[in-house]
């Protein structure tokens, strides 16, 4: 049995469709799942590394508090023991109740007092003898038991010096370990895997779910998968993947900053990355079996109506050499040529009918893409308004409006680090101590107390130039850092005090204020003692001495009779 033409011509076309589409679809899914890989493990890696940098910015934080604490006066002056010093300790801890748990201030015997009143000795503790014998002046402990809290917990610890610089104890911050599982807690990939963190020996000192056991090894758990690595391979940031009983497990990790090499580790079964791979190919053959159905069907149409012309055409010629007179020329309006041409029109008329509706749906999606640009910009716009507001909580005093003391170490160490490339760099610090603030307070109240600190401030925006770093650093001090050599910053201190005194201590804009006459003696205005230190290629010192230093002078500018410039 003689096949006819259409059906030659659709039994070859389907296996060029089949062929056609596999190839693209092969080509499609290995490139996909490549670009789906590559994707979530930098996502993972990603997150893995900012939460380990937010974890090492909460321990700077806790650092950079230590050390202002172990230069307080009552510290480093007073009486460990005294009931003054353990209020102290109590306020401080309480101010900090969301950076650590407790505050342990001990001697260089090891004897302790503690922000909840419990007394150990901690002079075996490992971190205890390297600060007290000079070998350390920062210390993170190995995880361990509190003798205090009865609880894993882990200490960040720093010298305290009496007056004669010499070491009189340690000031240490205790942390509890739950609180360092709980920061992680949240770290998942589609509600799976496990996260911890490890120290430099490979031992888990925290993990999100408490039914695991911490100091365990991590190099014994991963060893052959890291056989051919030393254990020195977790150093920054990296990935590899760790086979299982049959299970291949995607590890992620990153170091902490400012940890003595920490480790955030996140673990992910390879089968739950690649979820949206299966849902691909799941989706992908799915759509193989349609579109070639399709196709096929579609095919067979278009084959049937293309050689339906020519059966007629051939019908035709046969008529033809039956009848050799010249009425063989005589073809009517239904002739097959005829039937192309009508065919051709009609297709034509049709397919420009569609290409206007087609038009219209264009212009009428173009205008809604429009309409919707015009919202996105609005959100953008929005947005940046909102990080801008961000930025102004994390860095800015929200009663002056002046930089926060976070900022003002951030732009210390901007400063210092120019100052060490370009020895023609010098700048100056200033800090402030507003005279008489505390007698405003206790007389007029707190709201005047805040009133007069803005009425400060704007002072000081008024008198410097706009680029002059202006800090609120805390309660009523006040620190400029000005691009100034020490003689220009002196001159500057000097005019601050001069220009305050025409202010009459702000007795006529504070009454304006809160409608009320308030009268100030003279010898009660607000005032300020200035103290000044110059920074330059060879001073060399740390934002920290830097700022002791002018906070030396300004002390000596207090003890001289306030309203005063001391450098």
């Amino acid at each position: 049995m003689l096949l006819s033409l259409k059906n030659k011509i659709f039994i070859a076309t389907i296996p060029i469709i089949i062929i056609a589409l596999s190839i693209f679809t092969i080509i499609f899914f290995f490139s996909a799942k490549k670009a789906i890989e590559n994707k979530n493990q930098a996502f993972i890696d990603e997150i893995v590394k900012i939460k380990a940098f937010q974890i090492g910015l909460y321990i700077e934080e806790i650092k950079r508090e230590l050390k202002i604490i172990s230069k307080g006066q009552e510290l480093t002056n007073g009486d460990l023991y005294s009931d003054s010093t353990l209020k102290y300790i109590k306020h401080i801890a309480n101010l900090n109740k969301d950076i650590f748990e407790i505050l342990i201030i001990s001697d260089n015997a090891g004897n302790t007092i503690s922000s909840n009143d419990i007394k150990v000795n901690i002079s075996d503790r490992e971190y205890f003898k390297n600060i007290i014998s000079g070998k350390s002046k920062l210390e993170i402990s190995e995880p361990l038991i509190s003798r205090v809290l009865k609880k894993p917990v882990y200490v960040i610890a720093v010298p305290l010096y009496d007056k004669n610089n010499k070491i009189k104890g340690i000031v240490a911050a205790v942390i509890l370990i739950e609180k360092a599982s709980k920061s992680i807690q949240d770290l998942h990939i589609k509600g799976k895997g496990n996260v911890g963190i490890m120290d430099k020996s490979g031992f888990l000192i925290a993990h999100q779910s408490k039914q695991y056991s911490l100091r365990i090894s991590m190099y014994n758990v991963f060893e052959k998968s890291i056989k051919t690595l030393n254990k020195d391979f977790i150093r920054s940031n990296g990935h590899f993947i760790f086979k299982n009983n049959h299970q291949s497990i995607y590890i992620s990790y990153s170091e902490i900053p400012n940890t003595d090499g920490w480790i955030l580790c996140i673990s992910i079964p390879e089968k739950i990355m690649y979820e949206d791979i299966y849902k691909l190919l799941s989706l992908l053959l799915f759509m193989f079996f349609i579109i070639t159905s399709i196709l096929s069907a579609i095919f067979y149409i278009l084959i049937k109506r293309a050689t339906k012309p020519l059966g007629r055409l051939t019908k035709a010629v046969k008529e033809f050499s039956k009848n050799s007179s010249e009425k063989k020329f005589n073809f009517t309006t239904k002739d097959e040529v005829d039937e192309l041409f009508n065919t051709f029109n009609t297709m034509s008329k049709t397919i420009s009918n569609h290409t206007k509706i087609l038009d219209e749906k264009i212009k009428s999606k173009t205008k809604e893409l429009t309409q919707q640009n015009i919202e996105l910009e609005t959100l953008n716009s929005n947005l940046k308004l909102k990080n801008e507001e961000l930025y102004n909580i994390a860095t800015k005093d929200n009663l002056t409006g002046f930089f926060n003391r976070y900022e003002m170490y951030r732009r210390l160490d901007f400063f210092i680090s120019k100052s060490l490339r370009n020895d023609n760099f010098i700048f100056s610090i200033l800090i402030i101590d507003l005279d008489n603030f505390k007698y405003y307070n206790d007389t007029f109240g707190h709201d005047v107390g805040d009133e007069t600190l803005k009425l400060f401030a704007n002072f000081l925006s008024n008198i410097l130039r706009e680029n002059d770093i202006k800090v609120r650093y805390g309660g009523d001090e006040f620190i400029l850092l000005l691009e100034n050599n020490l003689e220009n910053s002196i001159d500057i201190g000097n005019k601050i005090i001069l220009e305050l005194k025409k202010y009459r201590g702000f007795q006529s804009e504070l009454s304006t204020k809160f409608n009320k006459n308030l009268n100030i003696e003279k010898n009660k205005w607000i005032s300020c003692s200035i103290g000044v230190t110059e920074y330059n290629t060879s001073t060399r010192k740390s934002p920290e001495e830097i700022i002791k230093l002018a906070d030396d002078a300004l002390y000596k500018a207090k003890k001289s009779g306030k309203s005063r410039v001391e450098y």
